[in-house]
């Protein structure tokens, strides 16, 4: 995750990584204070994903290193259409680039005509690699998909683009028919919702089968690019013919920075669980009402998660993603109005 101070920035990658115990401290004179708690006061022990996936990158950069970017590899080569793997990096070939947002784009990617991603239980997010042009310099992103898990022959990842970006330098000069490496999907967290039921199975690890809470309501937070997890959630057919309640709060800079607006509208509108709302810290506001939209001035505080979301219940989850302190922040005031440790997922 990028360090962002204004908690309506959008991040560049969406991971499967959760909360758990390592130790991590609050800072609240850069987090700031809602309401009447101390953030600072608050001892969170867990791991920040962006530590764990940096972890990774090293890992993977240093067992791979250069040699399978080179451009002789027979992949480079020829163009094969591949499935997805979980354990090695194929190349995936663009076939359409869509602007969605002021600084977000939709890339839409080649798969193996007869497969999908494989994605089972959500969330699941891929790792991309690219080479710097300019250095040679490997560098590896997670990205979560945000088309439906079950289209068969290609996949879109949703890419905010930074100015000093390292891997949106290699996004922001992609071609179609260029290609890019990928594996996955990869995950922590798996979420099931048995059809036609109340109950959402949520653990983490690799023991999901014999290790989950049961939740029936499901409250997401989510800060600029933080969407795309949820958005795979909300999308999934599970999550639509489910009785879990969802309910979204979604916090960007100005409407123009929303993205997937008519996407989530449509989810609002067409499904009884599942309840958004936007919430811009810049505005202005839309010049006409929208019907069934919920949408303020203002960023998302202790009062909105008090007042909004679901209430802290042994069977309520409450699912975070967006800027490293927007995270960090709604972390400590979820657990600071009741909110159960193992019921806080961060993505």
């Amino acid at each position: 995750h990028s360090k962002l101070s204004n908690i309506n920035n959008s991040m560049g990658s969406s991971s499967g990584f959760l909360y758990q115990n390592n130790k991590n401290h609050m800072d609240s004179s850069k987090s700031g204070k809602s309401g009447g708690y101390n953030q600072g006061s608050i001892q969170r022990p867990f791991k920040r994903s962006g530590e764990v996936l940096a972890a990774q990158r090293r890992k993977t950069t240093s067992s791979s290193n250069n040699n399978n970017l080179d451009s002789s590899n027979v992949y480079y080569q020829k163009k094969v259409y591949h499935a997805m793997s979980a354990t090695e990096f194929l190349p995936f070939y663009l076939l359409n680039k869509k602007q969605i947002a002021n600084t977000m784009f939709i890339y839409t990617f080649l798969l193996d005509p007869s497969h999908t991603l494989g994605i089972k239980t959500v969330e699941r997010h891929l790792q991309v690699r690219g080479k710097l042009p300019s250095s040679n310099e490997v560098i590896i992103r997670e990205y979560t998909p945000v088309s439906h898990n079950k289209v068969k022959g290609k996949f879109d990842l949703a890419v905010k683009l930074y100015p000093n970006g390292k891997m949106s330098q290699i996004f922001a000069n992609f071609k179609n028919g260029d290609s890019i490496e990928m594996r996955g999907p990869l995950g922590d967290v798996s979420i099931e919702m048995p059809e036609f039921e109340n109950i959402a199975k949520i653990g983490r690890g690799p023991n999901f089968e014999t290790n989950f809470n049961e939740m029936k309501n499901i409250s997401m937070v989510a800060g600029g690019s933080g969407i795309t997890p949820m958005l795979q959630i909300l999308k999934s057919d599970t999550a639509q013919v489910s009785d879990v309640q969802f309910c979204l709060l979604f916090a960007n800079r100005t409407l123009g920075d929303v993205p997937f607006f008519k996407d989530l509208m449509h989810l609002s509108q067409n499904n009884k669980n599942i309840t958004i709302f936007f919430y811009l810290s810049q505005g202005p506001l839309p010049s006409a009402p929208i019907a069934g939209c919920n949408i303020e001035i203002g960023r998302i505080g202790e009062k909105h998660l008090r007042d909004v979301i679901f209430p802290p219940r042994k069977d309520s989850a409450l699912l975070i993603c967006g800027p490293e302190e927007f995270e960090t922040s709604m972390c400590a005031v979820g657990e600071y109005i009741g909110f159960l440790k193992d019921n806080i997922y961060v993505f």
